[in-house]
């Protein structure tokens, strides 16, 4: 399983440059736009060129643009069900079991999401 897009930026979000740092805030904050836009169209949105794209996919260790597009758009059709859950006050034991064990198997998740498959 690869990492997703989204996560990629956010961890590599303050070791970019200026130009692809201003990309990369456009693409966290309107991850739609990267799914249904060409690169020129993001680039332009974002108030940057299509070669601060170009580079950021590089910084990212991506393939290019298209391995951009696919992870943030995976990114985009994971289950609602998927993510943290908080347990609230006065919660039945059973919703707390419920949610902890949602938890749990995204904490498994996430960590496979961080491995690289490549060194395995």
């Amino acid at each position: 399983m690869a990492a997703g897009g989204l996560d990629m930026i956010r961890t590599m979000l303050h070791k970019l440059p200026q130009s692809e740092r201003k990309l990369a805030e456009y693409i966290l904050e309107n991850p739609q736009d990267i799914v249904n836009g060409t690169i020129q169209e993001i680039s332009a949105s974002a108030n940057t060129s299509g070669a601060a794209a170009i580079r950021l996919c590089k910084s990212l260790g991506l393939k290019g643009y298209q391995d951009l597009k696919l992870r943030i758009a995976g990114d985009l059709m994971r289950s609602a069900d998927q993510g943290y859950r908080d347990i609230e006050p006065q919660e039945s034991l059973y919703s707390i079991a419920q949610k902890t064990a949602s938890n749990s198997i995204q904490v498994i998740r996430d960590t496979l999401d961080n491995i690289d498959h490549l060194e395995l």
